[in-house]
Formats: structure tokens, sequence, C-alpha cells
């Protein structure tokens, strides 16, 4: 280390202004020099030539001289500021260092043992593996192989699905698993949203497409006309379809405001492009295309033009492989505990064996973990009830209070088991307390 003295600052300064200055004359020669070449202007041959070259060198030091105080500014600043932040930790806390302490090895820990948390907490403590609030990718997205199969046939032949499933039936998981399953086959996938905005127009639509290819591409950027837009989409289905790496698909989640809101025209026109095999097209909704109308009643031109899938409850190997993943904390009866609570729908499957994992992980009993999992659950139940019509909601109260009741619609919308019961004692148990 070099000696802390007077003289050796006073020299390392007057070394380090020699220095930038030197670098300074010479970058202004360059510049100079680079000015004069691309505009064919001699400083020297202007009026006053030499004085206005001085003063454009000034000027220039100046400038540097400000940049280079901007940027000491700010760098006090951010080492204020973290100063700030190391000093705010309280007194008794671990993380807390003394100014006049030599480094945090030394920092005493005054908080008491018997109150401090132990250090590998956080390490030892599991992580709830279960998220139903988000789109699930494998391996967390299990089952639904016959959906994901249909949606890459259609990608590879230019044809249209039409998703049908209630709230948290997992449409969105399917679409997002297939979009990552597509990209690992070369198929061009284009997956938006009816509520990222994309149901706005058909100029919303098309740059939310195209952006995946043009990302400075904004709506305005687009004509107004439906025609012309539509043209826009045409010309990347053909450049895209010359690839030969099946079909540019478009997975539209939540697409119903899409089919009310858009222009007439424009949905003909994407319908034209389907039928000419130009593209694939899979549309997410909770109801059939056929029931949805757009501002002036007329139903949807894709209503008989795409193949309907019902996402209803999963299958027993799914639902198995939902629960496993939380095998390492389950006791003995856990598993069927959570299929006589949540059954086979993947939504309350997963919000359940969430809420079980983290009581078991936490010492909790089972019963906090259910009743934390009904008022979750009853919200969502409450959203679907105000969408049923009085018959089903009659149907539905029936099959709760131990009747039996088969009714095809009910059973594939996940609502009722093939055998005429609700899927499962979180609906039935709600069903009854509303009554």
């Amino acid at each position: 280390m070099l000696p802390d003295t007077p003289w050796l600052k006073w020299l390392i300064a007057a070394f380090t202004l020699l220095a930038t200055l030197g670098s300074t004359f010479a970058f202004w020669g360059y510049l100079v020099a680079f000015i004069e070449n691309k505009t064919g202007i001699v400083f020297a041959e202007l009026p006053h030539g030499e004085l206005l070259e001085y003063l454009f060198f000034f000027a220039f030091v100046l400038l540097i001289a400000l940049l280079i105080r901007l940027l000491t500014r700010l760098s006090k600043k951010v080492h204020e500021s973290k100063s700030q932040e190391i000093t705010q930790w309280p007194k008794g806390s671990s993380l807390h260092k003394a100014p006049e302490q030599a480094s945090p090895a030394t920092a005493v820990d005054t908080q008491p043992a018997a109150i401090r948390p132990p250090r590998t907490a956080a390490a030892e403590r599991p992580v709830n593996p279960y998220d139903p609030w988000h789109p699930a990718l494998p391996p967390a997205f299990v089952g639904r192989r016959r959906i994901l199969r249909k949606l890459e046939e259609a990608s590879w032949q230019g044809a249209g699905v039409s998703l049908v499933g209630d709230w948290r039936t997992g449409k969105s998981s399917i679409l997002a698993t297939f979009a990552a399953h597509a990209d690992t086959l070369g198929i061009p996938v284009r997956r938006i949203s009816g509520q990222d905005g994309a149901a706005a127009d058909h100029r919303q639509f098309t740059a939310a497409v195209l952006g995946g290819a043009q990302v400075w591409l904004l709506p305005q950027h687009l004509p107004a006309s439906a025609d012309a837009t539509a043209d826009r989409l045409d010309a990347w289905c053909r450049d895209i379809g010359n690839a030969g790496n099946g079909r540019p698909t478009i997975l539209l989640d939540e697409a119903t405001a899409f089919l009310e809101r858009c222009d007439r025209r424009f949905l003909e026109r994407l319908r034209g492009l389907l039928q000419a095999s130009r593209l694939a097209l899979v549309f997410a909704t909770r109801a059939p295309l056929g029931a949805i109308r757009d501002g002036q009643g007329r139903t949807s031109p894709f209503a008989n033009q795409m193949e309907l899938e019902r996402v209803g409850l999963l299958d027993a190997p799914a639902a198995k492989a939902i629960i496993a993943r939380g095998a390492a904390l389950w006791q003995a009866d856990d598993r069927d505990w959570l299929l006589h609570w949540a059954g086979l729908h993947a939504f309350y499957l997963t919000l359940l064996a969430g809420n079980l994992f983290e009581a078991r992980r936490d010492g909790e009993p089972r019963n906090q973990a259910l009743d934390r999992f009904r008022d979750k659950a009853a919200v969502q139940l409450n959203l679907l009830w105000t969408h049923l019509d009085a018959p089903d909601r009659e149907r539905l109260r029936l099959a709760a209070r131990g009747q039996p009741v088969i009714q095809d619609a009910l059973r594939r919308r996940g609502l009722l088991t093939a055998d005429g019961q609700p899927f499962a004692s979180v609906l039935s148990t709600w069903l009854n307390e509303i009554d």
C-alpha cells in the first residue's frame, strides 16, 4: 500500500490532470478532423477560424467537466444512500454495524439467543410447490394429453380449436404449456390475452400478433382499415408459413371480449385465413362460440369453424400427480382427504394441497388449512354461481342434498361427476351453506 502523505496525493492529482488534458486534446484533434472530413469545412480558412476553434474547444472542455461533476454527484448520492441503509438496522440486530467497528465479522449480536430465530431456518423451510393463481407449466402441468395433441394437430394443419371451460379450469395453463411445446417443435406461435389489451380492436390484436417478430410495432403503426390490417396479417402468415414448420398459430386467451368488440369485417377476414389454412387459431372462452354475440346481436363468424374442446375435470392419474408433489409432508390419510374435499378439479385440488402443505410445514392442524381453503374457494364459487341460470342452480342444489342429477352440460363443465354428484365436498358443503 502507498504511504498516505500529502505530497503523494498532490503528485497523483497532477498526473491525473495532465493525463486528462492530454487525452482531451487528442480526442479534440480527432473530433475536429472528423468534422472537417465530413463537412468539408476547414476551421483555419474561416474568418476568425482560429478563435472559433478555441471557443469550440473550451466549450467542449466545459461540457466534459460538467459531465464529470454530474457523475461525481450521482456516485456520492448512491454511496450516501447505501450508508444510510446500513445504519438503519436496529442496534440489537445481527445486521447492525456501528461506525467504529472494523468489519461485519467483528459485530456483536446483542439479541438474546432465546428470541433470535435460527440462522438456518430459511434454508430448511420447504418451498410450497403449489401455485393455483398462475398458469402451470410442466412439470406442474399434468394431464390434458388429448387436448394438447388436438392443438398440435391444428397447428400442423392450419385448423381452429375452441377451448371452453369455466373460470379456473386450466385453459390458460393449457395454452401456456402448448406454446412452450410448440416452440420446441419450431412451430411459430403467438400467445396473447384479451385481458392485456389485445381485444380492444383489430389493430391491437394484429399488433400483438406481429409484435413477436417486430418489437417496434405499435397499433398506431397499422392502418385503420380492417381490410388493410388483415392484409398485413395475411402477409405475415405467408412469410412465416413458407418456412415449413407448421402454420402460424395464434393462441388467444380470454377471447370473448375480442369476439364481442372487434370489427366484423376483420373477423370475417380472419375466418378466411383460417379456412384457407394459412394459420391456426385457438380461442379460450367460458361460453361456446355460438353463444357469444357482438354489439349488434350477431353470432361469432367462428361458431361453425372451430372444433370444440371442453376443459373440465382432470383424470385420476393427473390428480394423483398433483398430490404427489407434496408427498414429503403428507401424513397417512392426507391423499384421500385432498380428493374428498377438492376432487379432480385442477384449481381446487392445487389450492387445497398448497394450504395443507403450508400447514404441515408450519406445524398447524389440518382444519386450519381447510378453513383457509374454503374461504378462498367461496370467492370463486360465488363468481361461478352468478353466471349460472336458475335451472342449473336448482340441479346443483339437488345434487348437494344427495339426489343424483344426470345432466350432461354440468358434467362436461366439471361441476358434476359422472354419477351425478358434486365434483367434491367443497362444492356440496358450500351449496348447503348458502341455502
